[in-house]
């Protein structure tokens, strides 16, 4: 059953997750994610920007880009109902951006967050603002969870994150062990600064990794395909609450871990370092597949 009103028309802004740098790498790597799937039924009612490079420096510049286009559909349509999506910084852009169409006094009907994370210090992120009127935020276990650390701690190391070596020659090197929970990221987006102005719905799973919770899981984490049919589960019926396509499904996960008949993590450093290709940008990125 849709809420009252919802059949008004909607804009939609989305904002997949962190990915790649080059752009064709990326809608490889997320076109199975939830934010994609959420574009592709919403068709042009909805805007889809890919989410920012690691170390995520495009946080601001999403958020204003949303505002920007939101606050010229609602004065093409003033009757618009205004509305934001994404996953992992993706989804920290969206709270930013819902924060900053409150000056414009432009209310955001539904905001749908997965796993939005805190990896920056955003505290304008950490609240949900009074003009939010819907929000809801579907997050991954978290080690800060006595039932959760079991699962969480049987893939310690099993991922390889890349680092800037900043030594004579440059270049990306890999080599950090990583684990695909990420349990030492933390969620933003848990409080509201209004009970009484927006309605919040929020879950944490107890189980999925952090691509999991994204449509974009591990392929070889255990319950990780289980953990996006409840995602997408979840997410589908306030979807349709707000008069939008239920459409989220769990698609095969593409990533792969180590595991045994592959590589291990030392097997991978060293054909990847063999492999590797210098690059110009001197900060810190996560190996593809980026969540």
């Amino acid at each position: 059953m849709a809420l009252a009103g919802v059949q008004r028309p909607y804009r939609l802004y989305i904002i997949d997750g962190t990915g790649p740098s080059d752009d064709n790498d990326y809608a490889s790597s997320m076109r199975n994610s939830f934010c994609s799937q959420l574009d592709a039924a919403c068709g042009p009612s909805a805007f889809y920007a890919r989410g920012p490079t690691n170390p995520g420096f495009e946080l601001m510049s999403l958020a204003a880009a949303a505002v920007n286009w939101l606050g010229a559909q609602k004065q093409a349509l003033p009757e618009a109902r205004i509305m934001l999506a994404g996953y992992s910084r993706g989804a920290t852009a969206a709270i930013l951006a819902a924060r900053h169409l409150r000056p414009r006094r432009i209310d955001v009907d539904a905001l749908f967050l997965f796993d939005a994370v805190l990896m920056q210090t955003q505290l304008a992120a950490h609240t949900l603002t009074s003009n939010i009127r819907h929000a809801y935020h579907i997050m991954r276990p978290s080690p800060d969870v006595a039932d959760h650390r079991g699962l969480i701690g049987k893939y310690e190391g099993t991922i390889l994150d890349e680092v800037w070596d900043i030594g004579e020659a440059g270049g990306w090197t890999l080599g950090r062990k990583a684990n695909p929970f990420r349990p030492d990221w933390g969620n933003c987006g848990r409080m509201v600064e209004d009970p009484a102005r927006t309605a919040f719905q929020s879950m944490r799973l107890g189980i999925g990794t952090h691509g999991a919770l994204g449509g974009v899981g591990w392929n070889g984490v255990e319950r990780d395909e289980e953990a996006q049919a409840l995602v997408a589960k979840w997410m589908n019926a306030y979807l349709a609450l707000q008069g939008l396509p239920a459409c989220l499904k769990s698609l095969p996960p593409m990533a792969r871990l180590p595991s045994v008949g592959m590589q291990t993590v030392p097997e991978m450093i060293e054909e990847r370092g063999r492999k590797r290709k210098p690059s110009k940008l001197p900060v810190e990125t996560v190996r593809r597949p980026k969540y």
